[in-house]
């Protein structure tokens, strides 16, 4: 946890330094936000060929500056949280344990056609705080891993910016999550 606020520190520092740059390069500059649904899938060591899973939200906040037409570099914080009824019974498979946590990142962002529109494909690392718990306590830790993604931006027709679609994926020790994620660019 101290690795992430550490972690946290550094970016709003960074981030501060960006904006005073803002003057000289205002357009390059972006801010984004999403939401969306994650799919998680934890293995279980007593039987290797099973696994557990559990449906929830996603939600990230980026900031982050166009280096070129093709490639953007972001630094990006990232919500992930299931819900916490009392009774799992109704939906048992998709609710096999909670599964909460917070992370920090910087990704890299490369569009296809090189219009800063259209397909693109994100690689990135992440630094989280993540928890398990409910049917069977599993873990509550931290740690880093790569985070890796692709998705579809078009031009907004009625604000300013982008609307973009995206399929991202990582793992948290032996959680693997799947997140299909829609947002705007500012």
């Amino acid at each position: 946890m101290k690795t992430v606020f550490n972690l946290v520190l550094f970016i709003s520092l960074t981030h501060s330094l960006l904006i005073s740059q803002a003057v000289m390069a205002e357009e390059s500059i972006y801010v984004e936000t999403s939401l969306g649904v994650a799919f998680h899938s934890l293995e279980l060591e007593d039987k290797p060929d099973m696994s557990a899973t559990s449906t929830g939200e996603y939600a990230s906040l980026s900031m982050g500056y166009a280096l070129i037409h093709t490639l953007n570099i972001a630094t990006t914080l990232r919500f992930w949280n299931t819900d916490q009824e009392e009774e799992y019974s109704e939906h048992a498979l998709f609710h096999d344990f909670h599964f909460g946590g917070l992370s920090m990142g910087i990704d890299a962002q490369l569009f296809i056609p090189s219009l800063a529109r259209g397909p693109y494909v994100k690689a990135g690392r992440h630094c989280w705080a993540a928890s398990i718990s409910q049917t069977f306590d599993v873990w509550n830790g931290s740690g880093c891993s790569n985070i890796a993604g692709a998705g579809l931006s078009w031009q907004s027709n009625a604000t300013e910016g982008t609307h973009f679609v995206e399929i991202v994926l990582t793992r948290f020790k032996k959680l693997n999550s799947w997140m299909l994620v829609t947002g705007h660019r500012f």
